[in-house]
């Protein structure tokens, strides 16, 4: 990476959040020396797994539980959560006083030198992401993991050369903050688009428009791979459908890569259809950065998964237990809902997203042999929608714990547990992460 210099420049972290994206840029700006303001409205017990590792620091000044404009007045630099608005009040102080204003991503892409593979979508970027890194792996460059996946790309930032790959998870939010750099990846991803966060856009289209960012500001050149569904595409990349059907697709149990059959469907460790989605999106990445069709299919093979994932977790008495806390939305509960052979024993709910239930519902009533409901907002609208299917085989509890200890007596050698929640995790849990540790704890000492 070509030097940088921020020494004893003002930088305030705004949100240093949980997932380590804060704490890796904080750790990064106290590398190169700047004075740090970390300000955040958790408090510092809530805060306490992210702070950790900073105790030892001497140039950093604290304000938690609240902001304080005077700390953005002060700014040259703030790099904020991505969750903050734009319009945000402290930013805006922030931006009249003449202050650099990045979230982690753009921060990150406006000092990488690396090419950069940035991959988005409502589902499956996730799974993509980590694939497409192993995919790459199988090549002679170095290969980089990190974003909205739970790994600060900041970690490695400093070690990158120009003939280095990253691949890069980016969420909405990271993507909102493109424009204030004016610069896309050279290889941008989209999977799909689902209706997912209108508790924090006004409307899907406004959804749509942050995530189709990541093509906005490319150039001739660049690459722009998305889902067939996505009709608008923005930018002066190359456009390129990964689910075409005419060059990599799956028949018949088989993988078919330039149209030759390479490869049985058993033999890839990600279940579903939706996966085979997944699994075409990082092929094609792979053939444009020129990974060979037999290390493709050496990758596929070994490539074992997610944490979160449709994760199974043990097998107690001829039941299986899977986590698959990741699937906030209903749209993803379904798409694991689906893949996971029945007789099924779903634990869901929490809270809403201001997101429609009715499939999900209807899907889960009619499939599944129990269903256990954790608390929250999107649990009353489950519970009003079943009384309308007239279903009652549905059981409340009150803890995760209470949910698998039911599940357990429930299940029947055969069976499977699976957790899909279709809905977010607030306010039982820290994050959907925090969710599944909970259901894996529960499982474990049954």
């Amino acid at each position: 990476m070509s030097k940088v210099n921020f020494k004893n420049k003002n930088t305030v972290i705004m949100g240093l959040g949980l997932h380590g994206g804060g704490l890796g840029v904080a750790q990064w700006f106290l590398k190169h020396q700047a004075n740090l303001i970390i300000t955040d409205l958790k408090s510092s017990q809530e805060l306490k797994v992210s702070l950790q590792p900073l105790q030892a620091a001497k140039n950093i000044t604290y304000t938690l539980g609240k902001h304080l404009m005077t700390d953005f007045a002060k700014a040259d630099i703030v790099v904020a959560n991505p969750i903050v608005r734009q319009n945000n009040q402290y930013l805006q102080k922030a931006r009249q006083q003449g202050a650099l204003i990045y979230n982690d991503a753009s921060l990150f892409l406006q000092y990488c030198p690396a090419k950069v593979v940035g991959i988005t979508g409502t589902k499956g970027k996730s799974t993509t992401a980590s694939l497409t890194h192993h995919l790459l792996k199988q090549g002679s460059r170095r290969v980089f993991l990190g974003g909205n996946i739970r790994i600060s790309p900041f970690v490695f930032l400093d070690k990158l050369t120009e003939k280095d790959l990253v691949v890069l998870e980016l969420s909405s939010w990271q993507c909102e903050g493109l424009p204030a750099i004016k610069k896309s990846v050279e290889l941008a991803v989209i999977t799909n688009f689902a209706k997912d966060h209108l508790n924090s856009y006004p409307s899907y289209a406004a959804y749509k428009v942050a995530k189709l960012n990541l093509f906005k500001y490319q150039k001739k050149g660049d690459t722009a791979i998305h889902h067939q569904d996505i009709k608008t595409v923005v930018g002066k990349g190359e456009r390129m459908i990964f689910n075409s059907g005419v060059r990599n697709y799956f028949k018949n149990n088989f993988l078919y890569i330039n149209q030759k059959k390479v490869l049985a469907r058993g033999k890839i460790a990600l279940i579903g259809q939706h996966n085979e989605e997944n699994i075409l999106a990082a092929i094609c990445i792979a053939q444009q950065l020129k990974i060979s069709t037999a290390k493709i299919v050496n990758g596929l093979s070994s490539f074992r998964g997610l944490t979160g994932r449709a994760e199974l977790i043990r097998t107690k008495a001829g039941v299986r237990y899977i986590n698959d806390t990741t699937a906030t939305a209903p749209v993803a509960a379904i798409a694991t809902f689906k893949a996971i052979l029945p007789p099924k024993i779903l634990i869901a709910g929490g809270v809403d997203k201001k997101l429609e239930y009715q499939a999900f519902a209807s899907l889960i009533a009619k499939n599944s042999k129990n269903i256990i409901l954790l608390p929250g907002s999107a649990t009353v609208i489950l519970v009003k929608l079943f009384d309308k299917l007239h279903y009652h085989d549905y059981h409340l509890v009150k803890s995760m714990k209470a949910a698998v200890v039911l599940s357990s007596k429930l299940a029947q050698t055969g069976d499977t547990v699976l957790l899909s929640p279709g809905a977010a995790s607030f306010g039982l849990f820290q994050h959907e992460f925090d969710r599944g540790e909970h259901f894996i704890k529960a499982v474990k000492t049954l």
